[in-house]
Order: C-alpha cells, then sequence, then structure tokens
C-alpha cells in the first residue's frame, strides 16, 4: 500500500533519539520535508548525519528561555511526531523534590507551550497531525517508573484532549505506547532480557510513519499499544 499525505512538513521533537533516526529517511521516502529538534550538541552532531543544517533546531525543553524562542517563531508544520521523553527514574519516595519539579515544568507546562505554538500555527490551515510516542510503562509502570510513568500519562492526555477539542477544525492526534524496544535505554535491558518481545526501531517506525498518512486519520484522538505483546499475559513472562 503506498502511503498518502495530504501535508508536506514533519516535526520530529526530540528527533536525534534512534527511533527518530529510523524515521527520518523514511519519511523522506515518501516525500514528506522532515525538520528535527536536539537539546545538546550531541543531538545536533547526529542529526546532521540526517538531515540539513537548516532543517535541524535547537529546543531544550528544560531551558525556559529556549522553548519561549522557539514558539515565538514556530515552523509552518502539518505533522508532528514527539519523542522527546523525561531520563529520570527512581523510587518515588526518594526523588529530590526540586528535580521533580523541575521534570514536570519541562515534559508538562514547556510541552504544553510548544503544542499551543505548533497548534495555532496548524489551525490557521485547518490541518494537522500529532503524534505523541508514549509508553508502555505509562499503563504498566516498573519500580523506579513512577514519575516516568506520571509524565506519560500527562503528556497523553494533552494530545488526547487537543485532539478532541481540535478534530472539527483539522486537526487530528494520536497516542502511541511503544514496548520494549531495542533504542536507547530499552536496548540494554532487552539484551539483557532476550525471552521479552521486543518492537524493532524499523517497525516502530514504520509504524508511525503509517499513523501519520491519510490512511489513519480516523484513527483519532485514542491509544494504541505496539508491543509484540508484551503485556498480554496474565502472569510475569518466563525468565528462564
Amino acid at each position: 500500500m503506498k502511503l498518502r499525505f495530504r501535508g508536506q512538513h514533519l516535526m520530529l521533537l526530540g528527533g536525534s533519539c534512534q527511533l527518530g533516526q529510523e524515521l527520518i529517511p523514511l519519511a523522506q521516502e515518501n516525500g514528506l520535508t522532515v525538520h528535527a529538534t536536539h537539546a545538546s550538541p550531541t543531538g545536533a552532531q547526529t542529526l546532521r548525519r540526517l538531515l540539513p543544517e537548516t532543517s535541524i533546531h535547537h529546543l531544550d525543553l528544560g531551558d525556559p528561555a529556549s522553548v519561549a524562542a522557539w514558539a515565538a517563531h514556530p515552523l509552518q508544520l502539518d505533522y508532528l511526531v514527539d519523542l522527546a521523553h523525561s531520563t529520570t527514574e527512581g523510587l518515588l519516595l526518594s526523588l529530590d523534590p526540586d528535580q521533580t519539579q523541575a521534570q514536570w515544568l519541562a515534559m508538562g507546562a514547556r510541552r504544553q507551550t510548544v503544542l499551543q505554538a505548533v497548534g495555532r500555527a496548524m489551525l490557521a490551515r485547518r490541518f494537522g497531525r500529532m503524534l505523541y510516542v508514549s509508553s508502555t510503562a505509562a499503563a504498566c509502570p516498573a519500580p523506579g517508573q513512577g514519575l516516568y510513568c506520571a509524565l506519560k500519562r500527562a503528556i497523553e492526555g494533552l494530545y488526547l484532549t487537543l485532539g478532541v477539542e481540535m478534530a472539527a477544525r483539522g486537526i487530528t492526534t494520536v497516542v502511541l505506547r511503544l514496548g520494549l524496544a531495542h533504542a536507547g535505554r530499552g536496548a540494554a535491558f532487552a539484551q539483557a532480557h532476550p525471552h521479552l518481545p521486543t518492537v524493532s526501531p524499523a517497525d516502530a517506525a514504520a509504524l508511525m510513519l503509517y499513523l501519520l498518512s491519510d490512511q489513519a486519520q480516523s484513527i483519532q484522538s485514542t491509544l494504541i499499544t505496539h508491543d509484540s505483546g508484551l503485556l498480554a499475559h496474565k502472569y510475569p513472562w518466563n525468565t528462564k
């Protein structure tokens, strides 16, 4: 099936991650013009191997000045894929309160500022599609993932509600909960637990692109889980 895209311009928020690196060339092969954000020099260097300098943008959710500057001059986008996530983990009762507050501000309030800027620009053209890449940890957290889980659920709420509010004006949203993937921090865990079902970055990117396409526009304001059956078991997976 050949995917169709009404729009042209795609932004990957946090696009220097491994999933972003998989999605960028796939989107380009399908005729999309791709932009991506980074929050560090390392991320910028990664993106330079995939995109021209004019398509690479600095946006650090942890820096209010960075977010304000970006929101003041948002790009004209048709599609947004949000891959940015918190790396803070730890038992809830042991987390530093200041660090916890900083994560809520960065991942919640400042992300909402970005969504408002992008969404308002989309409203002018009465078309936009937003995809938030979440995690199965939002539904089934492991010990130490309490803050990570709470942030994921809060961000899911932002995207799902935005879709409810703006669908009649051409902006739709969808949330993709990924399971254990051979990417980022999950790669080492997957390698150490080969008995667990995993999702490859290539398969995840293919599904993300499909969810952006014209054929998937009716999949809106909803959650989709892509975990190779990881959470389908009533009891823990056999570790032998």
